[in-house]
Parts: structure tokens; C-alpha cells; sequence
């Protein structure tokens, strides 16, 4: 809830459009954001009708932000700038809510924060923005151990016929 204060400043001053990717649909969610965000106008997608809408929805040049979710995992992996502020760790005292766990990094990196630091959100949404895709994908490659991206799932169907299903 801290980040997005921080993410909706960094729009604002980079003439950039906010976009909440709805997880449930509901006007409850919107409202939840609309509470947080006060006046900001932002976009939800509705999963529900769109199951594959978070997907096809992201843009080449978007900067994903978020805290830790599958979905922000595989943005990473295929190739997205993206933003992990994953301090929910801190506030759960889980580690397991860090970045990359059971990765050991450092808290601040180039493109995630373990704690809570508005100047250091800053500064890696800064860095996303500057970043070419170049640039981009050396994040992908130093920490693809973290989550890599499989074309047409051939590791786990490979495993669930091993198995017999």
C-alpha cells in the first residue's frame, strides 16, 4: 500500500498513466484503489471477463510494479521491465516474501526493494524507465534462477509424463 503513493508520483512527473491490474474485478477493488489513490485516475481490468487480460494487456515500454505476486514473477521472465517492491516480508517477518527467496541478494537491487524506502522506490522506477531493453534483459539473465520462462511448458510435461499423467 506504501509503493503506490510513491508509483503515482513517479507517473505523474514522468507524464506516465497508472494501470492497476484488477485481481478480482469487483467495484470493491476499485474502490480500495480509489480510497489509496484518492482523485488519480487509473484503468482496471476485469479478469473475469478477460482471463488472460493481465497478459495481453502489457505494453513493450510498461514499467510492472508490485509486491509479490506469480504474475510479476512471470513478467520478469519474459523480458518486461519490472519492479519488485516485496516488503511485505519485513512486515510479516517471512522471508520467504523476499525478493528471490530462497535467493540470497541484497535488499536494494536495480530493480527491487525488500524494505520499504520511498527514495530507493524512486530510484528504481527511475532506473526501469532509463533502462534500455539491453539493459533490461542482463537483469534476466543475472537472476533467471529466480523465475525463467519455459516455451510451451516443456519442463512440466515432460515431469507429468515421467509420471504417467
Amino acid at each position: 500500500i506504501k509503493s503506490l503513493p510513491v508509483i503515482k508520483r513517479f507517473c505523474e512527473k514522468n507524464n506516465l498513466s497508472l494501470e492497476i491490474i484488477s485481481n478480482t474485478g469487483k467495484n470493491i477493488e476499485k474502490e480500495f484503489y480509489d480510497n489509496i489513490l484518492k482523485d488519480y485516475h487509473f484503468l482496471v481490468i476485469d479478469k473475469d471477463k478477460n482471463p488472460y487480460g493481465s497478459y495481453s494487456n502489457l505494453k513493450s515500454n510498461a514499467i510492472i510494479a508490485g509486491v509479490d505476486s506469480q504474475f510479476l514473477y512471470e513478467a520478469f521472465s519474459l523480458g518486461y521491465r519490472t519492479a519488485f517492491f516485496t516488503s511485505l516480508g519485513v512486515l510479516m517477518n517471512d522471508l520467504s516474501r523476499d525478493f528471490s527467496w530462497p535467493n540470497k541478494v541484497p535488499d536494494f537491487g536495480p530493480f527491487w526493494a525488500n524494505k520499504f524506502d520511498s527514495k530507493k522506490y524512486s530510484l528504481i522506477l527511475n532506473n526501469l524507465l532509463k533502462a534500455d531493453k539491453s539493459e533490461i534483459l542482463s537483469y534476466y539473465e543475472r537472476y533467471s534462477g529466480v523465475m525463467f520462462y519455459d516455451f510451451s511448458n516443456t519442463i512440466i510435461k515432460k515431469i507429468l509424463k515421467n509420471e504417467g499423467i
